[in-house]
């Protein structure tokens, strides 16, 4: 069963049914294996707005934003790129800093 088959039927089958007293939200239904198949056949721009979706979609989505840091538009990733330099700048007194850059 696909994905898209398995949510589906998921979410027509809990229309049907009446409604509880202690609800639960459709979310908690889908685990967090099944968001992650979701996800990895999404593209960059899908992924971004997975992440805003609840906090369970957001800690499976944020390894997957990850992978690519600078899939953004040209303008977004230069704005990335002067933000980490800031941070460099700044941490380069620092040990950890330099060892994190060094080592291989």
């Amino acid at each position: 069963m696909n994905t898209y088959r398995f949510l589906r039927y998921v979410f027509y089958n809990q229309a049907k049914e009446e409604p509880q007293l202690d609800p639960i939200p459709d979310f908690v239904m889908l685990i967090e294996d099944v968001i992650k198949i979701i996800l990895k056949d999404l593209d960059f721009r899908d992924i971004f707005s997975a992440l805003l979706v609840n906090r369970e979609w957001c800690r499976a989505a944020v390894p997957f934003y990850w992978k690519a840091p600078f899939n953004f538009t040209r303008k977004r990733s230069m704005a990335a790129l002067k933000t980490y330099e800031v941070y460099l700048e700044q941490g380069s007194n620092n040990d950890t800093t330099y060892e994190l850059w060094t080592t291989p």
